[in-house]
């Protein structure tokens, strides 16, 4: 009798060692989920506050900076500061008649001869591959973060709240967000800037002929 009291006690205590083992792994897991969460919102903020064109609103994709004589160094999407640029050529001239400014602090970019021959260092816009380097990777790591953020099954919620902007689940693998930026960076500014390296390598002999047709085609 004493032999089945000792055996239900050392079950019962086991099993108590047990539930504190169950709690303590999933306080890890809760903790292990914040600190997901938290590197997820903070890529996303870095993308926002420091990789977002100023013309379109979304993440840069393709980024090129602007050869402005103040050097300002802004940067945007390949096809939406071509877009910018060209929209203020002259369509029965096609010339650029003052100089271009930057949309956000309007330092006055390079500006462009009107007639051919034209010196490369006229040509208004820089790639920025550091910028499409870090986008890149972001982008990719803020898919991990969050794919890495979904609650297993049995775990219980967190009861420390992580502020997450409601639009930031949408960049997770497969979400709309995460889609349109792919797109945007396969296809719109693959055109940009195959657009920019015709531009820049018939940059010396383009007519104004030229410029206008190129208007036209960019629709602006």
């Amino acid at each position: 009798m004493w032999r089945e009291h000792d055996l239900a006690l050392k079950a019962q205590e086991l099993e108590q060692r047990l539930a504190a083992v169950s709690k303590k792994e999933e306080e890890t897991s809760a903790l292990l989920q914040q600190a997901k969460e938290r590197e997820a919102r903070d890529i996303f903020q870095q993308l926002e506050e420091h990789f977002t064109c100023s013309l379109c609103y979304d993440i840069m994709a393709s980024p090129f900076s602007l050869n402005a004589a103040g050097q300002c160094g802004h940067t945007f999407c390949a096809m939406c500061i071509l877009k910018w640029s060209f929209s203020r050529l002259h369509r029965l001239c096609g010339c650029w008649h003052e100089s271009v400014d930057c949309p956000i602090c309007r330092s006055l970019v390079v500006m462009t001869p009107e007639k051919p021959p034209r010196l490369d260092f006229t040509f208004p816009f820089v790639p920025n591959r550091t910028a499409s380097a870090i986008c890149d990777s972001w982008v990719e790591k803020l898919a991990c973060a969050l794919s890495e953020t979904k609650k297993g099954r049995g775990h219980k919620k967190s009861r420390v709240r992580v502020d997450t902007p409601s639009d930031l689940p949408h960049w997770r693998e497969g979400g709309a967000a995460r889609k349109e930026w792919l797109r945007k960076r396969r296809h719109v500014n693959l055109e940009g800037k195959t657009l920019m390296s015709s531009l820049y390598s018939n940059w010396s002999r383009l007519t104004p002929e030229n410029f206008a047709a190129m208007k036209d085609d960019l629709g602006v």
